[in-house]
């Protein structure tokens, strides 16, 4: 799933590489990609498989913005990190 939203950067595109459990945002910023949270741990192929079909390769993450510490939003934040340093 996607949305557009119209910011100060222009249009954004919003994609959510997440399924109906967890939510794991990545939008483009003037920075670089951004993922807000990384969902459950195990769940970086999935994220990985639904990012790719929206054309956008994990290398291409910059940042992670975690909102907080519960397993469904960091669960696989140290096989990302891990995967790319």
């Amino acid at each position: 799933m996607s949305s557009i939203v119209d910011c100060e950067w222009g249009i954004m595109n919003i994609i959510n590489a997440g399924n109906r459990i967890m939510n794991v945002y990545v939008y483009q910023a003037p920075i670089g990609r951004v993922m807000i949270d990384t969902g459950y741990e195990n769940g970086l192929k999935s994220v990985e498989k639904k990012l790719a079909s929206f054309n956008v390769p994990m290398a291409e993450i910059k940042y992670v913005f975690l909102t907080h510490v519960h397993d469904d939003h960091v669960g696989f934040l140290n096989e990302l990190l891990k995967k790319y340093p």
